[in-house]
């Protein structure tokens, strides 16, 4: 309901999406659209915490799996633009309905990219990735490590120490990042210094390269469920916090972290007044089991991936 009439005032009221609020230039006048108010917030809030505690289950988004992350930046990576369409494009509505993938060009799958592995790895909610800025990320050499590079990205909560990936260089962070900003400097300019938010907000089917204007979260789901779409998978179960819950899973199945270690990694550790918290990231029926019963004891299932620091390839690595 309150979607309903946000979009409402948004669209018949030119209203926008802008929070509700006094105009600070005219007492008594009102700018913004009023279901964004910071009282019909709370309410949202209140209203779903009381519907809770009666015993209501929460459904959450679908968690993003590795696999079909993987299928998306690959597609992206490998997408191909039209000669001179890098820039904000002014493709037609009618060839974009005829030819579904041009709803976004290479910059714009590659920040996306980008921002999927760093949401999923990190395990940041879209809004936290979203305010990301080039400020806050640096290379950093690991002293006890013979010298390798590594990526720090301050988001606010605990810094993100992020190393290559060599064995799935589709879920590389530091080969993500390194390309992006090799692209963005070649579109502002070799000697451009990168400053602002690292995600902007999109242009058409590109991205508008002003730093000072973030993507917005409307956008980056729109552009979610059509990333989804290109790979042939149905995008509704999806949402922003997908990549969130994604993560949590992967950490713990494919990578084998402990629940500590995970709570450490996202900086929960020092607010476990809930500790239900991460098991609704772990598990919700709106995942799918990818194991099967009668496969748990079998002793002849198959081995799962090949670990590419011991070789080992059993269940119980």
């Amino acid at each position: 309901m309150r979607a309903a009439v946000s979009s409402r005032f948004q669209r018949e009221y030119d209203r926008g999406t802008s929070a509700w609020a006094e105009n600070p230039a005219m007492p008594g006048k009102f700018l913004g659209n009023p279901s964004q108010s910071n009282r019909v917030t709370q309410y949202m809030v209140s209203l779903r915490r009381g519907k809770t505690r009666k015993g209501e289950e929460v459904v959450s988004a679908q968690a993003m799996d590795h696999e079909i992350l993987e299928r998306m930046i690959k597609y992206n990576l490998a997408f191909k633009d039209e000669p001179g369409a890098q820039g904000v494009s002014s493709i037609s509505k009618k060839r974009k309905a005829g030819t579904p993938s041009l709803w976004a060009g290479y910059f714009l799958r590659c920040m996306l990219s980008l921002l999927y592995i760093t949401a999923f790895l990190c395990l940041l909610r879209f809004d936290e990735a979203l305010r990301i800025r080039w400020e806050d990320v640096r290379f950093e050499t690991w002293k006890s490590d013979n010298g390798r590079e590594h990526l720090r990205i301050s988001t606010g909560i605990l810094p993100f120490h992020l190393y290559p990936n060599y064995a799935n260089p589709l879920l590389c962070p530091v080969r993500a990042w390194c390309y992006w900003y090799k692209l963005t400097r070649e579109y502002l300019g070799s000697d451009a210094i990168l400053t602002g938010y690292v995600f902007r907000r999109r242009a058409g089917n590109s991205v508008n390269f002003d730093g000072s204007i973030a993507m917005l979260p409307a956008q980056f789901l729109d552009c979610l469920r059509n990333n989804l779409c290109d790979i042939g998978v149905r995008p509704h179960a999806y949402g922003t916090h997908s990549f969130r819950r994604g993560g949590c899973q992967y950490l713990a199945v494919i990578l084998r972290w402990t629940y500590r270690q995970i709570c450490d990694w996202a900086g929960w550790s020092d607010n476990l007044d809930n500790p239900t918290t991460l098991f609704k990231y772990l598990l919700s029926f709106m995942d799918d089991n990818s194991l099967r019963r009668e496969d748990y004891l079998n002793p002849l299932r198959p081995p799962t991936s090949k670990c590419p620091a011991c070789g080992r390839s059993c269940h119980c690595a």
